[in-house]
């Protein structure tokens, strides 16, 4: 085989593929004669991606049995399963050890260490996010709007404005007040009494 300037391309055959392919469509660093990987690229790939979830299945059934679970919820679905630091100190570890942005490897590598367990990402983000599961513990989040969340959705720029005194704002600016005075009475930014005035902020009272 050649190129367009007629030179002679190498060839090489992967066992795996049964195919003969440029020398391309290998990656370097094998130990064969000629320093190229066994298989070509397509292969090595595919060989790849099935090791990571063989060893990702055998730390799942390791720590929650075989078919692996989520401990929290019972979830079996593989797709929607992780694995969780149980203290919650897997941003640290990963800090301290960058294999271990590779959990499942790092996990295999030394020996199955204590301290982990599988959950799926629902129950880990919840306990990630709030310290609890809400399958486990009463949720503690707000269910229901109040009646006056009208007006205060738009507070969350500044809790030291109430509805009475965006009216009031707007009423004495109105009469010939500047926004200064305004500002240093109610304990706010100019910018803030300008949103006010303008009905950037507060439009809806």
């Amino acid at each position: 085989m050649t190129d367009d300037n007629n030179e002679e391309i190498k060839m090489r055959f992967c066992p795996d593929c049964k195919r003969t392919l440029p020398v391309t469509d290998f990656n370097k660093g094998g130990r064969t004669p000629d320093g190229y990987r066994r298989t070509c690229k397509d292969c090595t790939h595919a060989e790849n991606k099935e090791s990571r979830q063989l060893i990702r299945l055998d730390i799942m059934i390791h720590y929650s049995g075989n078919p692996p679970k989520c401990e929290c919820c019972g979830e079996t679905n593989l797709e929607f399963l992780t694995m969780d630091h149980i203290n919650g100190d897997g941003a640290k570890h990963r800090k301290e050890d960058s294999g271990a942005n590779h959990i499942c490897t790092w996990i295999k590598r030394n020996k199955y260490p204590e301290g982990f367990r599988v959950l799926c990402m629902n129950c880990n983000f919840a306990h990630g996010k709030f310290g609890y599961c809400p399958h486990k513990t009463e949720s503690k989040l707000i269910h229901e709007l109040p009646e006056n969340y009208e007006h205060r959705r738009f507070r969350n720029w500044s809790h030291k404005v109430t509805v009475d005194d965006v009216l009031e704002i707007r009423r004495r600016y109105e009469a010939g007040e500047t926004k200064s005075s305004l500002a240093k009475e109610f304990g706010i930014t100019v910018h803030g009494v300008d949103n006010i005035i303008a009905r950037r902020r507060w439009k809806e009272v």
